[in-house]
């Protein structure tokens, strides 16, 4: 992939210009110049896009459990990690973040979900893909429809398996728009999650009007659930909503058994966290799992 095809002519004159150090620069040069801070993001967005080409990413895989035997995995959520040419990672906050100011997130969701697929092959991994997309990327179906088709089902893997996992869903504030993106979807074989579902002033608008194939909800509500009466009652009310419209709900963020009982009380279906399994590389064989007791 070269860099070019990136940038268009006029960004990479206007980052000439920016730089350069003449006494008596003439008009057709001023309207050329551009704000640090948009210099700044085509900048950043070069170094995103570099880092695409040169495939400096790989996929963390993090374990969905069944709340009540956590020895059946529902699937596995991929966590996609830039990497710097010195092999580190790259903060995942930091990369998003300058990837949206940069407007190359598009690229990078791309190259997120293929490096998933492509990870799931090589592990031979069973189970739902739950693959992290951006708003913006959902409203772009187009580009979807032939992401399915040239990354998963020419690599035969069955589209069924796939869960889009919206984040920032609360960002995209017309329900309908979600809802016909949601239809499409399942229209093309694959599924919708919203994540961090709570958190939001219009999430029981999405669950009731878009329904989603999943939500995970916010970890700010499953954080000290056992300290917190409302809170565990707020989750309960959630949960039973969710089963009325045919929704399943994964609780992520459990540190510990006591959550981990707690929300399966609730009627929480599925768990997601660090007490049923790190990201890692690899899946968590089922010795580790069996490890965890539920009692």
């Amino acid at each position: 992939m070269q860099l070019d095809t990136c940038f268009s002519l006029y960004e990479r004159r206007h980052i000439r210009l920016m730089v350069c150090d003449s006494p008596s620069p003439n008009i057709s040069q001023f309207a050329n110049v551009r704000s640090l801070e948009q210099l700044t993001n085509s900048l950043s967005g070069r170094w995103i896009a570099e880092l695409v080409a040169e495939k400096r990413y790989r996929s963390l895989m993090q374990p969905i459990v069944s709340a009540t035997d956590y020895r059946q995995v529902l699937g596995y959520e991929f966590l996609f990690r830039g990497m710097k040419e010195d092999g580190t990672d790259v903060p995942p906050p930091i990369l998003f973040d300058t990837a949206m100011r940069a407007d190359v997130a598009y690229m990078l969701d791309m190259a997120a979900g293929e490096s998933a697929i492509e990870t799931a092959i090589d592990l031979s991994i069973d189970g739902d893909l739950f693959i992290n997309i951006l708003p913006d990327t959902l409203a772009r179906p187009e580009g979807l429809d032939a992401w399915l088709t040239t990354v998963v089902e020419d690599r035969g893997v069955d589209t069924e398996r796939i869960v889009f996992e919206l984040v920032e869903s609360q960002q995209m504030a017309d329900p309908e728009l979600l809802k016909t993106l949601a239809a499409w979807l399942r229209s093309a074989g694959a599924r919708l999650a919203l994540d961090d579902f709570g958190s939001g002033f219009n999430n029981l608008v999405m669950l009731t009007d878009v329904r989603p194939d999943f939500i995970k909800l916010d970890k700010s509500l499953v954080q000290h659930l056992t300290h917190d009466p409302q809170k565990w009652n707020m989750v309960a009310n959630i949960v039973d909503s969710a089963k009325q419209a045919g929704v399943r709900v994964i609780a992520e963020g459990v540190e510990d058994k006591v959550t981990a009982s707690a929300l399966r009380d609730t009627g929480v279906e599925y768990l997601q966290g660090y007490y049923l399994g790190y990201p890692a590389e690899r899946p968590v064989g089922l010795r580790a799992r069996q490890s965890v007791s539920m009692a």
